[in-house]
């Protein structure tokens, strides 16, 4: 019984510390009714005034035969890609396309995409030179007449 009340009083000691240094209690300025505010910005963060990005999470349509893409859908680039490029494992004809956006504006930098020689990929250069959420929109069509369509998204985040 003694060794339980001398526990509970240790108990008392550190609780009553606690509140004597601040833990667990309003600070001075509560106190006396006014409001203190803290703002913690973590490095890279954009302060006060400054707009901050959000990056996006695009659900991918994959066409049929469509084995990757560079970039890769929902990635999270700190630099601007020159291209979008589309793998696939049957060959491509015209009029296969890939159309790039950001916030609604066309950022695609050639008035076609091209075939690779060997008919499997499919490019097209890019203005990413700037922070935002860039939608991959695009249509293929293969030797057999057959054809598709996808769309994906990457993002990029200059600092």
């Amino acid at each position: 019984m003694q060794r339980k009340a001398a526990c509970l009083v240790i108990l008392i000691i550190f609780i009553s510390t606690l509140s004597f240094m601040g833990c667990g209690s309003e600070s001075a300025s509560e106190q006396d009714g006014g409001t203190e505010e803290h703002t913690i910005t973590a490095p890279g963060e954009k302060t006060q005034g400054e707009e901050t990005f959000v990056q996006e999470d695009f659900q991918e349509t994959r066409a049929l035969h469509c084995v990757g893409s560079q970039p890769a859908n929902n990635a999270l680039l700190s630099t601007a890609p020159r291209q979008v490029v589309l793998t696939f494992t049957k060959e491509l004809i015209p009029p296969s396309e890939i159309e790039v956006t950001c916030e609604g504006s066309d950022v695609t930098t050639a008035p076609t995409s091209s075939i690779s020689e060997d008919r499997l990929s499919l490019s097209v250069p890019i203005d990413a030179a700037r922070t935002g959420n860039y939608q991959v929109e695009y249509s293929v069509t293969w030797t057999d007449g057959m054809s598709d369509t996808g769309s994906f998204g990457f993002s990029v985040q200059l600092q």
